[in-house]
């Protein structure tokens, strides 16, 4: 089942927020699965894993969070200009790092969200 939602607000009104209470709903359901987020750069896919991140964590014991996050992590895949391909994110040190590693060709998703997706759209893009 297929759903299709546009969010139109203006810049500051929060709709990365909604996104990221809707993929936490997602994930907190579905015991498998992953998420796609697709963001014009990189900048903005890194300030999504990071509020992702936090409130994700917000209520556990610091001793948690890391392991939490690893496994928040290895169910998302991070899409970004020049979207050529998806990268999971995963912590390395005190910073996020990506890999290609665990990706197939025909990956589902849970949900897909295409953050400023004005962008993805724009002339001259290679798909």
């Amino acid at each position: 089942q297929f759903s299709f939602v546009n969010l139109l607000a203006p810049a500051g009104a929060g709709k990365t927020f909604v996104a990221v209470q809707y993929i936490l709903d997602i994930v907190r359901n579905e015991s498998t699965g992953r998420v796609l987020y697709v963001a014009p750069s990189k900048s903005l896919g890194y300030f999504f894993l990071q509020w992702l991140a936090t409130v994700y964590t917000l209520e556990d014991p610091p001793e948690d969070r890391y392991r939490k996050i690893e496994e928040l992590f290895g169910r998302v895949v991070l899409l970004h200009d020049p979207y050529n391909y998806g990268r999971v994110p995963q912590i390395l040190g005190s910073s996020i790092g990506f890999s290609d590693d665990g990706l197939a060709k025909d990956q589902q998703f849970l949900i897909a969200v295409y953050d400023e997706a004005h962008h993805i759209f724009r002339p001259g893009l290679s798909r």
